[in-house]
This record gives structure tokens, sequence and C-alpha cells, in this order.
């Protein structure tokens, strides 16, 4: 690599800032084309976590990045698998040689992949998943190539946890949607204000150890009320 850490990532930034940071796909799908348009690397793919022990595929520029990605939840082994739950970095030169993936590293060089460089994505503390670069050929990765992966990380880290929050802000407004579509019909059937009818959510949820929003979400989905619904109301 040519260009030094400062001037790819530069570039990588002026890309993805022409995409709208609401089509986050788009937004994650330009960064991952740049790192390969930029000679980063040969083939990128993003690996998210989604919950303590699953991985999902993101925004992969081809084919290859998906069918490694594939392989590293078959086998629960490999390099961005340790970058995002353990590692801050994760690299190899030859990984048919490297001890570490006996499973993963033989299934992905008949993929085509032969070195690699995964990175940690992280935001305060929240560990999202890991970016993948990967090399058709061995390397011999500098301090520079290192640098390069941790600063083009930075910006896609940021990304992917506006994405997050987004994501749970419109849960909870969904939620809070559903709780009320509830209450109404609660108001309905025992003509009682909105306020006792919040409370009979409440009594209901504490008495069968049930989050309020699953509760009123089985109100909503089947019109029915829940056994004890007229004992709380009563009570």
């Amino acid at each position: 690599m040519q260009s030094s850490p400062e001037a790819l990532t530069a570039e990588l930034l002026s890309r993805t800032r022409e995409v709208p940071v609401t089509d986050i796909d788009k937004l994650l799908s330009v960064a991952t084309a740049a790192i390969v348009e930029l000679g980063i690397a040969d083939s990128v793919s993003i690996l998210e976590r989604v919950g303590d022990h699953e991985f999902t595929t993101r925004a992969p520029t081809d084919d290859r990045a998906t069918a490694v990605d594939r392989l590293q939840r078959e086998f629960h082994e490999g390099p961005c698998v340790e970058a995002s739950c353990d590692e801050g970095l994760v690299c190899s030169n030859d990984i048919e040689a490297d001890e570490r993936w006996p499973r993963w590293g033989p299934a992905a060089v008949q993929e085509g992949i032969s070195a690699v460089i995964s990175i940690q994505l992280y935001v305060k503390g929240d560990t999202m998943g890991a970016l993948n670069m990967f090399h058709a050929t061995r390397q011999s990765f500098t301090t520079d190539d290192l640098e390069i992966a941790r600063m083009v990380a930075v910006p896609i880290s940021i990304e992917l946890a506006h994405c997050r929050q987004d994501e749970n802000l419109w849960r909870a407004i969904d939620a809070r949607h559903r709780i009320g579509q509830a209450q109404g019909i609660l108001m309905e059937r025992f003509r009682i204000p909105e306020d006792a009818a919040f409370a009979v959510l409440r009594r209901l949820s504490q008495q069968g150890n049930t989050k309020l929003h699953l509760i009123a979400d089985d109100i909503v989905r089947t019109g029915q009320l829940p056994p004890g619904a007229d004992a709380a109301v009563q009570g």
C-alpha cells in the first residue's frame, strides 16, 4: 500500500459522506466496496454480533467474503469471531499455515482466501462485531497495514452504533404503541379510564412475571384477555 493510513481513511470518509445516514445498508456497502477499490483488501465484510453467540454478515463485497464468514459461523472459529468477541485485532499472513483455526483455515483457503485482518467494531464498550479484510494471496502485514485497519474501522463502528440506536428507538416506540392498543381494549371491555387500564397491564405483568410489552402483544394479537384479567381489574 503506497498511500498513508491518513490519506486512505480520508478517502473512505469522503465516499461515505455522500450516502444518507438513514440508509445504513447502502452506507456500509459503500464503505466495504471502497476498502477494496482503494487496494486495502481483496474482499471485505462486516460480521455483526447478534446477541452473545450469533453473527450475521453485512455488506460483503463478493461471494468469497460471504462464504468465509459463513464458514466461521458454522465452525465457531476464525479471526472475525475472535476479533468481535475477545481481541481488538486479529491478523494472519498465511491462513493455511495458521494453527489457530484448524477447520476454518483450510476451508477458507479453498474459497480463495490466504490472509486476513479482522478488527473489532465497538463504541463505548459495546462490541458490535468485526470488520474483515481478506486477501487472496499470502501477506506480510506492516505496521501501516494494521494502522489502516484500525482507522477505517472507526467510522464503520460509529455508523453501526447509530443504526443500533435507531433500531432500539423504533422498537421502544412500537412497544409503546402496542401497549396503548392493549390499554384501549381494556378500557372498552371494562369501561375503565386510561390510567386504570395501564395499572391492569402492570398487575398482569407482575403476576405472570412477563414483560409488559409481551402482555400487550398477546392482547392485541388475539383480542383476548389473559387469565386473571378480571381479578387484575378488581384489584
